[in-house]
């Protein structure tokens, strides 16, 4: 594997070949939460397949006319055999939005046969935003991307990013209580103070160990001073409204 940008449709995230149907996870996610970060940590261990957002409907399209399928079932069996770990774990990740066609056909969710959901939440939801609403400014969603130009405040599309999210999150919640799901939660303010931590309490959820060393190479956090900036001002604009009601 590179030490920088892999292509997510080439052999940088394949295992060995693997036979027969596997073990799969899911990280069900929102924009912004650490999903992707959270996602390379679990590649590196070895043992959890390649946690990537299979079912984003570009991404399944592109799979389907690469490997020449004509169905779900048929280009899934394909990537398992691909991003499989020798563990017999296959991840995926998913925000809310993409995995809704999953969400609504039982055959598929039958199909699919998740063992084990993987929720990845973040507390400060306004730094969530902010991060979402600078990254779709700047073009810039991962850290090794190039930024096409410059953040510009907007306290309105903060709001009604944040209000995304919290539905995304309430609406993967009510999914986990109708199929009678507990997850195994991860916050992402306790991920990035310790990954390890984190990492160590997934493999062993999923009763696993590493097969490799520490990671070569991960995404690196996006947050910077404007971050904090755009925070406070979020948060000052927010009372002065209040204030003004």
């Amino acid at each position: 594997m590179t030490d920088g940008p892999w292509d997510q449709f080439g052999d940088d995230y394949d295992h060995a070949p693997f036979e027969g149907k596997p073990r799969l996870y899911l990280i069900a996610s929102t924009p912004r939460s650490g999903s992707h970060f959270l996602g390379h940590l679990l590649l590196e261990t070895g043992a959890l397949g390649s946690p990537l957002e299979y079912f984003h409907k570009p991404h399944l399209e592109r799979w389907a006319a690469e490997f020449g399928t004509p169905d779900f079932p048929s280009t899934m069996a394909r990537l398992y055999a691909r991003r499989t770990s020798p563990s017999g774990w296959f991840g995926a990740k998913a925000h809310w939005t993409q995995f809704i066609p999953i969400a609504q056909r039982p055959q598929l969710l039958s199909f699919l046969g998740i063992k084990t959901y993987i929720e990845i939440v973040r507390r400060d939801r306004i730094a969530q935003a902010i991060s979402f609403v600078i990254a779709q400014q700047t073009q810039a969603w991962i850290s090794f991307h190039d930024r096409k130009g410059e953040p510009r405040y907007d306290f309105g599309a903060i709001r009604r990013v944040a209000e995304a999210l919290d539905k995304d999150i309430a609406s993967w919640r009510h999914f986990f209580a109708s199929q009678g799901i507990t997850p195994l939660t991860v916050e992402y303010e306790t991920l990035t103070s310790d990954p390890t931590a984190i990492v160590d309490r997934i493999l062993q959820h999923c009763g696993t160990e590493r097969t490799q060393a520490a990671p070569r190479w991960q995404p690196q956090r996006q947050a910077s001073e404007i971050n904090v900036r755009w925070h406070d001002r979020y948060h000052a604009d927010l009372a002065a409204i209040g204030a003004e009601a």
